[in-house]
């Protein structure tokens, strides 16, 4: 619901996908223009909070919550101040608002919407302030993944335990990014696009109980400002934008989470090889750390995801000619870990 048009017009759209028809239908149109706002889904219904009201983002209180059941959208009690880029979830018959920014600072708020009594309630907050975050719920916990704050894009990952009203820290995502947005399927959360020294295509993966990420094949577009779902075991990844000056997309990609192989739980840690020099000019030079017999296949994409090498790895120590290279950010792939390189 919602967005920015290619023509740069803030849009009230409600579009719906059919997953098992392959198809979209359009819906009931939101009670006023949103963009940058948070969306969750409660009690099978869905709420919109807060956001951008027009391109010039000016920020807005609204919270409206869609029934599908009724077809009909209602307006509920607004947020104490006006926030956009903030994230939500809902949880055990409560909203969650989280983080943002009032167009001068990012905030660390943590914010409970009640629905039956149509009232809000601060919690604890965030102990890392950050906007163009996004927010996952696994295992009665809620993570706050990324984003940025006043450092740029970071990697930082915090726990809120709704229960006891506190938050813990969690391992940092590989690739620092804000703009980025996570679902939750068969127990982990997958967190894909997003924004920082460019537009990203990572697609990577928390095991909440090993306490790990995985670096899993990338998304094929790079995007950022994308809105991330999943539907039993799959994972979809819809619009965005494909520049960093909006170049707002239709794209609709997913990613089958059962095609993660179980030994994923073991694959390379980012310990286990490393690449040098990183940066690099023309000889990159690969030593596996943790090298057995096996050949390992690899590839190479830029930062588009447009992929420009890819081979076997035979021997623990390799060195790759890079000459044909553009200067510039790639990716270095290999089993299920990912790793960014620089070509100077």
């Amino acid at each position: 619901a919602g967005g920015i048009s290619q023509l740069g017009a803030t849009l009230n759209t409600l579009e719906i996908y059919d997953p098992a028809t392959n198809t979209w239908s359009t819906g009931v149109p939101m009670p006023a223009v949103r963009h940058h706002h948070a969306m969750c889904v409660l009690d099978n219904k869905i709420y919109v909070v807060g956001g951008y009201s027009d391109i010039l983002f000016t920020a807005a209180t609204d919270l409206f919550m869609y029934n599908p059941d009724s077809l009909k959208w209602f307006t509920l009690t607004a947020l104490p101040y006006a926030i956009g880029a903030a994230d939500a979830v809902g949880y055990n018959g409560k909203l969650y608002f989280i983080g943002g920014t009032n167009g001068s600072n990012a905030l660390n708020i943590c914010w409970q919407y009640d629905p039956a009594a149509d009232s809000w309630a601060a919690k604890s907050n965030m102990p890392t302030a950050r906007e163009h975050l996004c927010v996952a719920l696994v295992n009665d916990l809620i993570f706050a993944i990324a984003g940025r704050g006043t450092t740029g894009a970071d990697t930082i990952v915090e726990i809120y335990n709704p229960n006891n009203d506190t938050w813990t820290n969690a391992p940092h995502l590989p690739t620092g990014r804000s703009g980025c947005d996570a679902a939750v399927a068969n127990g982990k959360i997958f967190v894909l696009g997003g924004e920082g020294n460019g537009i990203y295509n990572e697609n990577e993966m928390y095991n909440p109980v090993t306490q790990t990420w995985y670096s899993l094949d990338s998304m094929p577009h790079a995007r950022h400002g994308l809105g991330v779902v999943s539907i039993g075991d799959t994972v979809y990844a819809i619009g965005g934008a494909t520049s960093p000056n909006f170049g707002p997309c239709n794209l609709n990609e997913a990613f089958i989470t059962t095609s993660v192989p179980s030994s994923a739980q073991t694959l390379l840690s980012e310990e286990s090889f490393f690449l040098s020099p990183n940066p690099f000019s023309e000889i990159l030079h690969y030593t596996n750390l943790n090298f057995k017999t096996e050949t390992l296949p690899f590839s190479v994409v830029d930062i588009l995801g447009k992929e420009i090498f890819a081979g076997r790895l035979s021997k623990q120590n390799v060195e790759l000619e890079t000459g044909n290279w553009k200067p510039g950010i790639y990716f270095f792939k290999i089993n299920y870990t990912v790793k960014k390189i620089v070509k100077q």
